[in-house]
């Protein structure tokens, strides 16, 4: 027999009638389940929300897709990404996949001299552009004397970014004793601890000393420790500008542990680097130095900036003994051929020691004598007054400075692989050493003010890879907040202040550049200051932030104090 294969019936085609029936119907469960969603989804409402981001909450943890809802000034909830939760914001910032971090705290800045030196709102435009909500002042022993007046102060004129200060032991030097270069007596000692006493109750972190600096090179041991014992009993934390940070090096970081000891202290080493090109194999020494005293007793911290030239005064390059000189016995110095030939003398010998036969390294930033002279290095000055090429010609110029002021000026001298490797340390932080800056055509001062904190992310972890992105905002964020005892900052968690910066990992980096020092940095998108914007972007986020933000007109800084019960966990 032949098997005999039914074919099924042909299929009846559905009629136009039928495939409108089945779209509707389709439809009608799609609407249905669009408003079953819709009234199920839970709409938490905020007065911020910060949404489709990159959460890193500072702490080094791992990031996730997520969201965050501000209420007022602080955080209320940090979530993970989930269809069942649409947040409402009356301001909302679609992060569009950037990546969101607690704002950036700069742990050594010199905003003081810019505040007090002006009037009006105060508008640190460099730093928030930086993504940074906190700046900590007061370094190298510079403050004002009355903490409680620069408080009020701050809080008068209002600013657009969060202000903590340290006390200057330099500047209560010298409100005591003027411009003595003698040890401070027993009453002179009890005056300048009980002005330290004054400054610690009405708020500062701290306490800075500077003994490169006048009149702090003339502080005996005694007095300075005496100093910081008084800090040391509010929680506060001890940083400095080292004695010395080129030769003798070893013997500057040995004082200054010294000193943390014996007050009880931890100890800050400020913008810590190491300076001339002979220099930079101390640091073997140093590190193991440095890491011996953190395990014998108080933490060792270190903040550096990314460069590899500083910025300080002219003063900086000058011996001792023509520091302790006044009046007539300076202006001898200055004026006469023997006095110039015993300068020449003193700089020829600590240049050699520095690896440098001149001073092409040393650049002015500004000096009021010459505006022209800004920008360029002190050989390219004695070059262009017609002079020979010779140490004493460049000498000639640096005394007709002195003999009109002084100058700023930035000294390319810091040894480059030594960034990376202090970068390492787990105890280190950034701090830009800057001021509040303004567009000047006749002050060319360091590109840190403007880049620092971009440059940490394109130079250090992108382009060295010297450090991972969330160890490098551990560093900006939740270790200078615990150090610094600022409460409830520097985390992404409820309860929290909101300080916040939205960024693009791949694309922020510094555009500020030694000939060009104002010039904003990209990759920023958002910043919020105690939960409000004062930084947004001038285009869609989507797109690579190449030029800078926009700075609003919003001023929710605050004046930060201490809190004192949070350098315990440190020890």
């Amino acid at each position: 027999m032949v098997a005999v294969t039914k074919r099924p019936p042909p299929r009846r085609k559905r009629t136009a009638a039928e495939w409108t029936a089945y779209i509707l119907a389709a439809a009608a469960a799609a609407a249905l389940l669009f408003f079953a969603w819709f009234h199920l989804v839970e709409r938490p409402r905020f007065d911020l929300v910060v949404r489709n981001t990159i959460v890193h909450d500072g702490t080094g943890a791992r990031p996730f897709e997520g969201w965050i809802g501000v209420d007022g000034d602080t955080i209320k909830v940090v979530a993970r990404t989930s269809f069942l939760v649409r947040p409402v914001g009356r301001t909302t910032i679609d992060a569009h996949g950037l990546d969101l971090s607690p704002g950036f705290i700069d742990t050594h800045t010199h905003a003081d001299q810019s505040i007090l030196g002006s009037s009006g709102k105060i508008r640190a435009n460099n730093f928030v552009g930086q993504g940074v909500t906190t700046i900590v002042t007061g370094n190298c022993g510079r403050s004002p004397v009355d903490i409680q007046r620069f408080r009020d102060t701050i809080a008068y004129r209002r600013s657009n970014v969060n202000i903590a200060t340290l006390v200057g032991a330099n500047s209560i030097r010298r409100e005591v004793m003027k411009d003595s270069t003698a040890p401070a007596t027993a009453e002179e000692t009890r005056r300048m601890c009980a002005l330290v006493d004054k400054a610690m109750l009405a708020g500062a972190v701290g306490i800075s000393t500077g003994p490169a600096y006048l009149p702090g090179r003339f502080a005996s041991m005694e007095e300075t420790i005496a100093e910081l014992a008084v800090a040391a009993r509010y929680g506060g934390i001890f940083t400095t500008h080292l004695r010395d940070e080129g030769s003798a090096i070893i013997e500057a970081v040995r004082e200054a542990t010294h000193q943390s000891k014996a007050a009880d202290i931890p100890l800050l080493i400020s913008h810590f680097k190491i300076s001339g090109r002979t220099n930079c194999a101390r640091y073997e020494v140093l590190d193991k130095l440095l890491a011996a005293s953190g395990i014998r007793g108080l933490p060792v911290f270190t903040d550096q900036y990314p460069y590899t030239a500083s910025s300080s005064n002219l003063d900086l390059y000058l011996p001792d003994w023509f520091e302790a000189l006044h009046g007539k016995a300076r202006k001898e110095i200055l004026e006469t051929p023997a006095g110039r030939a015993r300068l020449t003398g003193y700089f020829r010998e600590r240049l050699r020691g520095e690896g440098f036969g001149d001073f092409s390294f040393a650049s002015v930033a500004s000096y009021e004598g010459n505006g022209a002279w800004a920008g360029k290095n002190i050989a390219q000055i004695a070059a262009a007054m017609g002079r020979p090429a010779t140490l004493e010609s460049q000498v000639d110029v640096i005394v007709e400075m002195l003999r009109h002021g002084g100058a700023q000026m930035v000294y390319h001298n810091i040894c480059d692989d030594l960034t990376l490797r202090i970068a390492r340390r787990p105890t280190s932080m950034f701090g830009s050493d800057s001021a509040i800056r303004y567009t000047s055509d006749d002050y060319v001062p360091h590109p840190r003010g403007w880049g620092c904190f971009p440059r940490v992310f394109a130079h250090l972890v992108r382009g060295k890879q010297a450090i991972p992105l969330e160890e490098a905002l551990r560093k900006m964020t939740s270790l200078p907040a615990s150090v610094f005892g600022l409460d409830r900052r520097g985390i992404i968690r409820p309860g929290y202040y909101a300080d916040l910066v939205v960024f693009d990992r791949e694309a922020i980096a510094d555009r500020a550049t030694y000939a060009d020092p104002f010039r904003p940095p990209r990759g920023i998108a958002w910043v919020v200051v105690n939960g409000e914007v004062v930084v947004s972007p001038p285009q869609s986020p989507l797109k690579k932030l190449r030029g800078g933000a926009d700075v609003q007109q919003a001023l929710p800084g605050r004046f930060l104090a201490r809190e004192h019960q949070l350098i315990g966990a440190l020890r």
